[in-house]
């Protein structure tokens, strides 16, 4: 009798089964992830699942893996580095932490997959897959509600670059089977037909020119290597049937659906000239920090001094110009990094779009296409600060082979550097757990829906202010715990108004708060809030403590800050200065309120129509009836608020 065989499942693949579950829960987790200020503690798990994944493999296997690319492992090296010292040198770290770590994505991203082996490419057909779903799902929302594809990411655009990521190397794959005269059922031609038809149709109606652009550029860039090579041609001719008929159907569909799609699609837009807008900023900041840059995200904060009337339709959180921006935040050695990485993505392309079609580099060359759209794109675009496209461009950089080094040769060289990567392991991983503690400080203080055992912290004040300094001691960079700190002591300080001590902790607080994050015109606004409340503390200010000082510092820092304006106005007209609240207001609020009028409708409104009372009560007919028309054209405007990308 033939004894029986058990399969038996090895430490390798549990490992590589956990790390493909984890490197794809990851990408899901970021799709859904839409910003610090709405579900921080998803970006939290995301980097857990990411960090499980990357230890998941352990140090031998991924280290050979990275050794038979040196320098594409060593660029993705440089760039973690030059990202740490961006965020040293920032000038607001509490923007700069959560935007650091998503830019952080690509090279680590590019670790796990590459770390993975030969499971690098399954971990990329699953997030295909997804991709593919994402995809069915929009296509349906589009024909049954007429609603604008993007989902599950919140911008359009950033939608059509995760479409194109993943269609391109697919189309690139289908073409070269056939090339091969590798025999395919006519089933299968007409799944992948169908296939590409949904994932193009989800593209094209996202309305991106751009992504349209870099579409249109592929199938022509096939046909020619087609004709060139003289391959047979009727496989692109099907993939470009799949990608004409999509674009007219979604065009149609966006034609029908005109008045819903309109409706809610974002209220900001962009154009020439407020690009060109973004891009002098980014410039004058690089120019006033040309070494470390500004830091990771603060482009949003230094812009509101840059912004010029010519620029009302745009939020000013990003450059559209990856290059640009990181030029300004993180100075020359982060935008170095990326600039290799596109010499060396042409430099492939070029050389493997000579290789023979049976060759492994003719494989690899849909994976340097898509790269290379998606390169090209962030000249135009954020790429980069997009966590989920981040994730997927460090993915898709893993999967093509950048060297022609042995594996013999690696292994023997290789043992030396496995205490390095456990040591970058490591660091990642304090990294996560400051993560966890800015995202439970901030998702707590802040009352964030999504964060677990919030409640429990803030059942009493006492609680709150005993996490709040707690929070401080582990992390002083932080201003939110700081400025969380002052509230509380300014509300125990209502309850004992006579207690000396509570008024001078609540002062060194307010005082810790803008030291700590200079850039807040909140923690500005709320010790003017205590120090006129509290006449009792004015011999203990400086001159720039003063309230007047410190409401002028409130809309120095944004001059379109919304409380700081209606205090002072309000001051001014208390006080009979009339004539210098309107001059407030013409020269600072009235060249910026079709901005105004997207982020804060109210304000806009409340402004003009104290403009215009002022100008009846002159006998300025003419001016009064001018701004109120322009009030009637603000009026139809929607409201965004203002909100941050991270």
């Amino acid at each position: 009798m033939t004894p029986s065989v058990r399969p038996s499942i090895s430490l390798a693949d549990v490992r590589s089964l956990l790390g493909l579950t984890l490197g794809w829960l990851t990408f899901v987790l970021l799709c859904f992830f839409q910003g610090s200020g709405i579900n921080v503690f998803l970006f939290f798990c995301a980097l857990l699942t990411l960090l499980a994944a990357l230890t998941a493999n352990g140090t031998r296997k991924p280290l050979d893996a990275l050794l038979e690319v040196p320098l594409a492992s060593a660029l993705a090296t440089v760039a973690l580095v030059a990202l740490v010292v961006s965020f040293q040198f920032s000038l607001s770290k509490d923007s700069s932490f959560i935007p650091a770590l998503v830019v952080a994505l690509a090279p680590l991203g590019f670790l796990l997959a590459r770390g993975m082996g030969e499971n690098r490419h399954r971990l990329y057909r699953v997030i295909g897959l997804t991709t593919f779903l994402f995809a069915l799902v929009s296509c349906w929302l589009l024909i049954s509600r007429g609603e604008l594809a993007h989902l599950p990411l919140r911008d359009p655009n950033n939608y059509a670059s995760l479409m194109y990521l993943v269609a391109l190397p697919w189309v690139h794959a289908y073409l070269v089977r056939c090339w091969r005269r590798q025999h395919l059922a006519w089933y299968l031609h007409l799944s992948i037909g169908v296939v590409l038809f949904v994932v193009f149709m989800a593209l094209f109606a996202a309305q991106s020119k751009a992504a349209t652009v870099i579409v249109l550029v592929a199938l022509g860039s096939w046909l020619a290597i087609a004709l060139a090579r003289r391959l047979p041609v009727r496989p692109v001719l099907l993939v470009a049937v799949s990608a004409v008929a999509a674009l007219l159907i979604s065009q149609w569909l966006y034609v029908v659906f005109y008045e819903q799609i309109a409706g809610r699609s974002d209220t900001f837009t962009g154009g020439l000239g407020i690009r060109a807008s973004l891009i002098g900023a980014a410039f004058g900041m690089y120019s006033e920090y040309p070494i470390t840059g500004i830091g990771m995200y603060v482009f949003p904060l230094l812009y509101r001094h840059y912004r010029t009337p010519g620029d009302q339709a745009t939020a000013g959180l990003l450059v559209h110009n990856d290059y640009l921006q990181f030029l300004a935040e993180g100075g020359l050695l982060l935008v170095g990094v990326l600039l290799v990485f596109v010499v060396a993505v042409a430099w492939r392309g070029a050389r493997w779009l000579r290789a023979g079609v049976e060759s492994k580099e003719f494989s690899d060359l849909g994976f340097v296409l898509a790269l290379g759209a998606v390169l090209a794109h962030a000249a135009v675009n954020f790429v980069f600060y997009s966590p989920v496209l981040a994730f997927l461009v460090g993915v898709t950089a893993a999967m093509p082979g950048w060297s022609r080094e042995s594996r013999s040769r690696v292994k023997i060289r290789g043992g030396g550097y496995r205490y390095a990567l456990a040591g970058g392991l490591l660091f990642g991983w304090l990294c996560w757990l400051h993560l966890g503690l800015d995202t439970m400080t901030y998702g707590i203080l802040t009352n964030q829906p999504g964060v677990p055992f919030a409640e429990k912290f803030r059942r009493s004040p006492e609680v709150m202010l005993d996490f709040a300094r707690t929070a401080q001691t582990l992390n002083p960079n932080r201003g939110v715990p700081v400025l969380a700190e002052a509230v509380l002591l300014r509300g125990f300080l209502e309850d004992n108004p006579t207690s000396k001590f509570l008024e001078e902790e609540a002062l060194g607080a307010y005082r810790r708060a803008i030291r700590v994050d200079p850039w807040n015109p909140n923690a500005v606004m709320q010790m003017f809030l205590f120090v006129e409340a509290r006449p009792g503390v004015r011999s203990q200010l400086t001159s720039e403590e003063s309230p007047e000082a410190l409401l002028l510092r409130s809309i120095s820092i944004d001059p379109l800050y919304v409380p700081g304006i209606d205090v002072f106005v309000n001051r001014l007209l208390a006080s009979g200065r009339g004539d210098v609240a309107r001059r407030l207001l013409q020269t600072r609020v009235l060249p910026n309120i079709e901005y105004l009028a997207r982020t804060d409708k109210d304000a806009a409104l409340r402004y003009l129509t104290w403009l215009m009372d002022h100008a009846r009560a002159r006998g300025d007919g003419a001016r009064a009836r001018e701004l109120e028309q322009l009030r009637e054209q603000l009026a139809a405007f929607r409201s965004a608020g203002r909100r941050r990308h991270y």
